[in-house]
């Protein structure tokens, strides 16, 4: 199984396969508190003060990483964000503040299950939403929320960007991993804790030799336990698609993405090069020319008259892509490409 196989998956086949990712990262969830609590039992039971305070300051250097790193995400977010609850603005983007809200309410009134996500404005220059989801913090806003840009309020029609926010609800919901809910901490402990035996090795050549084979073993161990695959970050995004999907409409929900992949296509050389350097395992890809389905409205978007000629241009190709120099339309580590996304909508519903 391959990244480039997951399109052709039917949603119970991607079920399966987000089932196995998530049991994996749960098991490294619970491996890494266990190495933890290990090393918590370590510096009470150990009469060696130099090891206690080596296990002291390596769990604190491990934690200060993960907080400096978490708290430096959210201050970002924060920093360009307003909650839409507190916007002052009577308009964002084609929208007015009252139906931003009534939009949103809409949204979480069928979609919220454990808890109610704070919802806020992001200010910067995309088409973009992402989510933040924390085991027992619900009481940090910041940190259990969406955040939706502003610029999406001017690019997407009100039923896409019902589409997007419940995207994102699948993910705030159900399609993310245990680590990400605990934001990776486990992570931080695992890689930095073992670092503390070396105060009890004479001579430097010895504690040189034991941080290179502890680093291979942690990597080793990383790779046997969570033993992540290539196609598990995309496997959240073909489900929650499906989510938004099967509640606002497969063709709101596909040209939500087509105009997410189109606006945030890029110009200029440099940032060309970069996308390059994202792009996951690349392979050949083939402009489909977009006069031979957006016939009946030309506008960039698909319609309902030209729905069958989109996926017929689609099937035809081999390795189409729909937008050039966008990120979005080609297979990153983190999402599928745009055409991938459209073809598994395709294939799983019929509305």
């Amino acid at each position: 199984m391959t990244i480039h196989d997951l399109p052709n998956l039917s949603k119970n086949q991607m079920e399966n396969l987000f089932e196995q990712s998530k049991k994996r990262s749960f098991v490294f969830m619970l491996f890494t508190l266990a190495c933890a609590a290990f090393y918590i039992w370590l510096y009470f039971i150990t009469s060696n003060l130099i090891f206690k305070k080596s296990l002291f300051i390596f769990f604190c250097i491990a934690l200060s990483l993960w907080f400096v790193i978490i708290i430096g995400k959210l201050l970002f977010l924060k920093l360009f964000s307003v909650k839409l609850s507190k916007f002052k603005e009577p308009q964002i983007g084609q929208f007015t503040i009252q139906d931003v809200r009534l939009l949103v309410d809409e949204v979480l009134d069928v979609s919220i299950i454990n808890e109610k996500p704070e919802v806020y404005i992001w200010d910067i220059d995309m088409v973009n939403a992402l989510v933040i989801n924390i085991y027992l913090l619900n009481f940090l806003k910041p940190a259990n929320a969406v955040y939706i840009t502003k610029k999406s309020f001017t690019c997407l029609s009100r039923e896409e960007m019902k589409a997007m926010l419940m995207h994102e609800m699948g993910h705030f919901n159900q399609y993310i991993f245990d680590e990400n809910k605990i934001l990776n901490i486990g992570l931080f402990l695992f890689f930095f804790m073992p670092f503390a035996f070396t105060v009890l090795l004479p001579g430097v050549i010895l504690k040189i030799g034991f941080v290179i084979f502890t680093l291979i073993a942690i990597t080793y161990f990383l790779n046997k336990i969570r033993n992540e695959k290539d196609y598990d970050k995309h496997t959240l995004e073909y489900l929650s698609d499906f989510y938004a999907a099967e509640k606002i409409g497969r063709l709101n929900t596909i040209n939500m993405l087509i105009t997410i992949s189109k606006e945030n296509a890029v110009t200029k050389e440099d940032e060309k090069a970069k996308i390059l350097k994202k792009i996951f395992l690349p392979v050949k890809r083939f402009m489909v020319d977009w006069s031979t389905f957006d016939t009946h409205i030309v506008n960039g978007k698909i319609e309902l008259e030209e729905y069958d000629s989109l996926i017929e241009a689609l099937e035809k190709v081999e390795n189409p892509q729909l937008v050039e120099n966008s990120l979005a339309d080609h297979n990153s580590r983190s999402h599928p490409s745009l055409t991938n996304r459209v073809l598994f909508l395709h294939r799983n519903l019929k509305h």
